[in-house]
């Protein structure tokens, strides 16, 4: 589990980017496959991710049961 800030990304730009600049239409984000995906069709690897979450030490793990 993490916190992953997107501004980096959605400044970038590009067709598939452009709408998640409305933050209503970020919101509409769901899990394909594990790989948070919108609307539109743009996915965001899971494994980039979890390297970019643990690269900024952003990265949790749940406590063991």
């Amino acid at each position: 589990a993490g916190e992953y800030d997107f501004a980096r990304l959605i400044a970038e730009g590009g067709p598939l980017i452009e709408p998640l600049r409305d933050a209503d239409y970020f919101q509409r984000v769901f899990l394909e496959f594990g790989a948070p995906t919108w609307p539109n069709g743009f996915d965001i690897a899971p494994v980039w991710l979890h390297r970019e979450l643990e690269a900024a030490g952003k990265l949790t793990r749940p406590a063991a049961a």
